[in-house]
């Protein structure tokens, strides 16, 4: 058995309003019912690469993409990551792989399988 509620006390917590200003500054779109916080922003877990030539998303410090962050890690993790970043070419936007020939012979380039998608077919 539960103790009753003392009177006068509410029965259930009242919830806060909103602070609808600062939402609407910061992303919120009522229309969308949705709310998107720019990324790029000081107080953001998610900004823009660090390294000027590179548009990826960034996620944890030095604020560099996957990419960026194990050339930089290759590279020794220098201290001064302006510097690497200057110095450094960004990675392209896709990976670049090497086009072999199909394994039966054909001059078709191979899938991940080793046939090119013709002679996968006829297998």
């Amino acid at each position: 058995m539960t103790a009753p509620l003392p009177t006068g006390a509410p029965a259930t917590p009242s919830v806060p309003e909103p602070d609808w200003a600062y939402l609407a500054a910061h992303g919120l779109d009522r229309v969308a019912d949705c709310l998107r916080f720019p990324a790029g922003e000081p107080w953001h877990t998610l900004r823009r690469c660090a390294h000027p030539g590179c548009e990826r998303p960034a996620a944890q410090k030095p604020w560099l993409c996957h990419r960026c962050r194990a050339a930089w890690v290759a590279a020794g993790g220098p201290a001064d990551v302006e510097a690497w970043c200057a110095a450094t070419p960004p990675p392209p936007e896709r990976r670049i792989y090497e086009v072999r020939p199909c394994a039966v012979g054909c001059d078709r380039p191979m899938e991940a399988s080793g046939l090119c998608t013709s002679c996968a077919s006829e297998a």
